[in-house]
């Protein structure tokens, strides 16, 4: 089994201005902030999918610099990072894709 992925120790500062912003997909909005506790990444569920949780937000956690020029995320209550990366097709658009799923930037 692969080790479990883990920020870069010590974290070292980054700018989340060039992520910044909300990506969405059917059934999926994410928004990549700063703020002052430092970057999140909040994912709520929409349309139709809202309707299935008790509360619309999935995840909402901090973001933090991995390896590889990755990022991690991880919820305050929880335990284990999950993957982030950002990047860019080949014709510019930005995407996000974390979960298994890539999310195009709105």
């Amino acid at each position: 089994m692969p080790p479990r992925v883990a920020p870069v120790e010590p974290a070292p500062p980054f700018d989340v201005t060039p992520h910044a912003g909300a990506y969405e997909r059917a059934g999926v909005r994410i928004d990549v902030t700063g703020t002052d506790d430092g970057p999140r990444l909040r994912m709520t569920a929409t349309g139709a999918m809202a309707d299935l949780y008790p509360d619309p937000t999935i995840f909402d956690g901090e973001l933090l610099p991995g390896p590889d020029d990755h990022f991690l995320a991880r919820q305050r209550s929880g335990t284990s990072w999950l993957p982030v990366t950002f990047y860019r097709l080949p014709t510019k658009e930005p995407y996000v894709h974390l979960g298994g799923r890539a999310t195009p930037k709105v």
